[in-house]
């Protein structure tokens, strides 16, 4: 057989190695240290206290790589130290020669310190900026058109010009009413708090959004019928107009169903209202299927290129647990104890080696 794309095909040499190279592990340095300490003082033959500690400090460090432009399989790296110190206490008391109690706790600390990422910032390198904390998001529903706001629709669209109020047929001409239908035809934000915060996100979020033609019909959804009369092509289609709100985090940063216009009942998702043409009860407002949009606001960020602060944490967990010796074969106990997982250099650090 004869292969006509031979001249095509990659053929490697023999000799070179192919394998993928590991370069999260090749051009890193992970380094820990520490130090275990332990005591024992032993009061009484039925009671004794135990003391323990651990420190240890991990750096990490990464070589970056000098890369052409457009060469981007490689991302970046990451740097940074991490101090984590655990402190134990436990007391063993053995009152009786058939049951024994130990009661005790651990303390635990960690600091950690992103320095890849500090070190970029305090040169000020393009694309380690701070990002804008995001504040919440922008959500939209859909409304049915109110009577008067079909006939603005109409009006725009020229749908079955001959039965519009006479103002209506020539609207261009009145100032009073073109701009009664540019306001008609932009989306408003709906947010019951109100406040300063509602103008300023107006201006920097929602404003693009709101400037945009929220109709959810249009001409062609409307054919005539044999005696020249407008009617709506498809039966399930309704004059709706898109209306947006905001959803934001609360100071605990989570986001509220009571603050959401949607969840809360401040819309009435159950109510009905006459269809525009039909006169048929449909829903007055729906859910929108497009994904809410998250936003920040600029005014949250003072100096692009201030350092990360250090994170830092500490907690307590303690230790209960009780024994009893039926026999020297035999023994029942029971025990509560709670154990933390601190987060690693990996967890708290930015950028990451690709293999």
């Amino acid at each position: 057989m004869v292969d006509f794309r031979a001249s095509r095909n990659t053929r490697w040499d023999p000799s070179i190695d192919t394998g993928f190279l590991d370069t999260a592990s090749l051009y890193q340095d992970n380094n820990r240290y520490g130090v275990d300490f332990s005591s024992l003082f032993k009061l009484s033959p039925q009671f004794s206290i135990s003391f323990s500690g651990q420190y240890q400090l991990e750096k990490l460090d990464s070589h970056e790589l000098e890369l052409p432009m457009g060469f981007d399989f490689v991302t970046e790296g990451r740097a940074g130290q991490r101090h984590e110190v655990n402190l134990a206490l436990a007391t063993d008391w053995k009152p009786l020669p058939w049951f024994a109690m130990n009661i005790g706790g651990k303390y635990h600390y960690y600091h950690l310190t992103d320095t890849f990422l500090n070190n970029k910032r305090k040169n000020r390198v393009k694309n380690y900026e701070k990002t804008a904390p995001i504040r919440g998001y922008l959500i939209s529903y859909r409304r049915v058109l109110t009577p008067e706001e079909y006939l603005l629709y109409r009006a725009v669209n020229k749908i079955d010009v001959d039965t519009l109020p006479d103002e209506l047929k020539n609207y261009r001409n009145s100032a009073e009413l073109s701009k009664k239908i540019r306001d008609f035809q932009q989306a408003v934000l709906v947010y019951p708090e109100g406040g300063a915060l509602l103008e300023e996100i107006k201006e920097q979020v929602a404003r693009p959004y709101l400037q945009r033609i929220q109709h959810d019909m249009e001409h062609e959804d409307f054919i005539r019928n044999n005696h020249g009369k407008m009617q709506i092509k498809n039966a399930k289609a309704i004059p709706m107009k898109r209306e947006f709100s905001l959803w934001l985090f609360d100071e605990n940063g989570v986001l509220l169903k009571s603050k959401n216009i949607l969840l809360n009942g401040f819309l009435d998702m159950e109510e009905k209202v006459p269809h525009p043409v039909t006169g048929e009860l449909v829903y007055r407002f729906e859910k929108d299927v497009i994904n809410p949009q998250a936003f920040s606001l600029s005014e949250d960020i003072q100096d692009p290129y201030a350092l990360e602060p250090s994170y830092q944490h500490g907690a307590f967990s303690p230790l209960i647990s009780a024994t009893l010796y039926a026999n020297d074969m035999v023994r029942f106990y029971g025990r509560y104890t709670e154990q933390l997982r601190l987060p690693n250099l990996f967890e708290d650090t930015s950028g990451f080696f690709r293999l």
